[in-house]
């Protein structure tokens, strides 16, 4: 018995929306032979979901027992069923053999979370058409569809807009063998990127220890905190590294600054209040590699993913940002720029002003592209597809390209600054 069902959204094959958009789609049900059913349903469904085990010890009659304790979180944000044909209390109803499409549309909430797939939770909405039919188990058709909520670097905090300082001061070993100081200063032009965006760094290294950088690892990490509600409330937490740099180190007694670029890929944007079970940030992490028995002296500096890239404000500062033609051979490349001999108080070096640079190039439109993590199984345990194979989903995510794009630097008078030291 041959049965197809394709779930497909108007004027939209990728199927991508934003939070408070009109979902608007056909099922096209295509029947070799005649069909009796009940009812077809179509249901169209949005919800975050966080789910771990953990192995824990409890102690009964005096004796240590272990089991395994299921933590489970969930969040609904649309739950829309619309039958398309019967009901579920509905005599059978026998459906002739051809092809027979059907229409439907959904308004959806404006306060819905960004879509998101990983190990411990995910934030994921689906249309399912369901074949309910008597006697036998129903089948079952799904596809998943992004859903992205807005997040405007214009308007979501307006210190993104100001460069970002960071820096640490590292004294080894203790008195009377304490060495002079190894200090870390690290600048960002601005605090808010989006995907296809780099983020330029420029990094002074003034090494008066004596010991030898070997080398400077960078790290742009994802983090994410999952929730739980059951049976107890509990955080699970993943940090996974997006993206990483190795670049060139420093001597003892030197004094050395560089300038490196991290390109963004397809990521979800930062979430940290539209979802209260899964909330999703990114900080970018300096640290030099220093041989022997040290502890790390690390810089972590928070970073905002939008959706929306910066643009100039009305007084013409800092807008979105690409430094890869200038810094690197190429988008995915990173090539230092040490500065020889370094003056006692270095600046940032300066980059063509936005106004030239929008001669050059306007921003276009972005793409949406998948995500870096790649497709998951959206079927639910009790599903399973007529034909043996999973419902697979790929969230995508806006990334733009910037050409040669530059931004202007910032006053560095309001800097957002960030002080450690160890």
């Amino acid at each position: 018995m041959t049965i197809t069902c394709n779930i497909k959204f108007e004027n939209n094959p990728q199927g991508i929306y934003f939070a408070g958009q009109n979902l608007a789609g056909s099922v096209e049900l295509n029947l070799g032979v005649a069909k009796k059913v009940k009812a077809i349903s179509l249901k169209i469904c949005g919800f975050a979901y966080t789910h771990w085990s953990e192995s824990e010890t409890y102690r009964v009659n005096g004796k240590n027992h272990t089991r395994i304790v299921h933590y489970r979180g969930r969040e609904d944000y649309l739950n829309s069923t619309t039958y398309l044909i019967g009901s579920p209390h509905a005599n059978e109803i026998e459906i002739l053999p051809g092809l027979h499409t059907y229409n439907f549309a959904c308004l959806l909430p404006s306060n819905m979370p960004s879509s998101f797939e990983g190990p411990y939770g995910h934030i994921r909405y689906t249309v399912k058409v369901t074949l309910e039919r008597p006697w036998k188990f129903d089948q079952t058709y799904k596809v998943g569809f992004t859903v992205l909520k807005q997040l405007d670097l214009n308007y979501d905090n307006p210190d993104l807009r100001l460069p970002v300082h960071a820096e640490t001061i590292k004294y080894f070993c203790c008195w009377p063998c304490k060495s002079g100081p190894l200090l870390l200063n690290v600048k960002l032009p601005i605090g808010g990127y989006v995907p296809g965006q780099t983020i330029p760094i420029t990094l002074t290294i003034d090494n008066e220890s004596r010991e030898k950088i070997d080398e400077i690892t960078f790290k742009l990490k994802k983090i994410v905190r999952c929730l739980s509600q059951t049976p107890r409330q509990k955080v699970k937490e993943e940090r996974v590294v997006v993206v990483m740099k190795r670049g060139g180190g420093c001597d003892k007694f030197q004094k050395k600054q560089y300038q490196y670029s991290l390109l963004i890929p397809a990521l979800p944007p930062t979430n940290l209040s539209f979802c209260k079970i899964i909330q999703i940030s990114y900080v970018l992490k300096v640290k030099p590699i220093v041989a022997g028995m040290h502890k790390d002296n690390k810089l972590t500096i928070p970073i905002v993913i939008g959706t929306v890239p910066l643009t100039a404000d009305r007084n013409g500062s800092v807008g979105w940002v690409n430094l890869a033609a200038e810094l690197s051979d190429g988008p995915n490349s990173m090539q230092e720029r040490p500065t020889a001999p370094v003056e006692e108080h270095p600046d940032v070096v300066c980059v063509p002003s936005y106004d030239d640079a929008v001669k050059r190039t306007s921003l276009q439109p972005p793409s949406y592209e998948e995500s870096m993590y790649g497709s998951v199984n959206i079927d639910e345990p009790e599903e399973s597809h007529p034909l043996g194979n999973p419902n697979t989903y790929t969230p995508r995510y806006p990334v733009y390209h910037f050409g040669t794009v530059q931004p202007s630097a910032p006053p560095t008078s309001n800097e957002t600054k960030i002080s450690t030291e160890l």
